[in-house]
């Protein structure tokens, strides 16, 4: 039940079914050790605040955002797809603030690669007030 060696650095991808099911057990463990836990959810627009409209540029920013969230999180973070041009982003173990470090790490890989394509990020912390 192991990865292998070979598996690549950076994120957990899983599908959105799978991510339901590890955020549930997530927050179960979350009450017992009270370790924090944070949900991100980064969607796509276009620079002017809209969803973008062509299927091609989607697709293609879509596999660009992917690649750049998988790469800006750590080994232990895990995350999915959510919808066309969202993604949703578990971060485990990190303080509020450290949630703004991610997504600037993000931002600035993504506008290296598409500099007139913007990102919003919404972070909600899924800590249970005990």
């Amino acid at each position: 039940m192991n990865e292998q060696e070979e598996t690549e650095r950076g994120g957990y991808f899983c599908s959105y079914p799978v991510f339901k099911g590890i955020y549930q057990a997530s927050i179960r463990i979350m009450k017992r050790t009270r370790v924090p836990v944070y949900l991100m959810l980064c969607t796509l627009e276009d620079e002017e605040g809209r969803q973008v409209q062509s299927e091609t540029k989607m697709n293609k920013y879509s596999r660009q955002l992917k690649k750049c969230v998988g790469e800006s999180i750590r080994y232990s973070d895990i995350y999915t797809s959510y919808g066309k041009v969202q993604f949703l982003i578990m971060l485990i173990g990190i303080k509020r603030e450290d949630c703004e470090i991610v997504k600037k790490r993000i931002n600035r890989q993504f506008a290296k690669k598409n500099p007139r394509v913007a990102e919003k990020y919404h972070v909600n912390s899924i800590v249970c007030e005990l």
